[in-house]
């Protein structure tokens, strides 16, 4: 996520966040069945403030983020 801001590369952008909520999927439907109760509930509001938060900064500084006249990669 870090290079396509960097870069103003969407596509790369993009990528980064599909591999984001493959990774949180994956933690919700295979990691998390082998916790107990307990640990299983922190685990899904540990989840929930990072997704939050990642949301927040993707929201709050998308003026910085997405600026006009953005380069898109598939196009130079």
């Amino acid at each position: 996520m870090p290079l396509g801001i960097w870069k103003r590369a969407r596509v790369v952008r993009i990528e980064a966040i599909v591999l984001f909520g493959v990774s949180i999927l994956k933690i919700f439907i295979y990691d998390l069945s082998f916790l107990d109760t307990l640990y299983r509930t922190f685990s899904f509001v540990g989840l929930g403030v990072i997704l939050l938060a990642v949301s927040y900064l993707y929201q709050r500084y998308g003026g910085i983020i997405l600026r006009p006249g953005e380069r898109d990669s598939g196009r130079t």
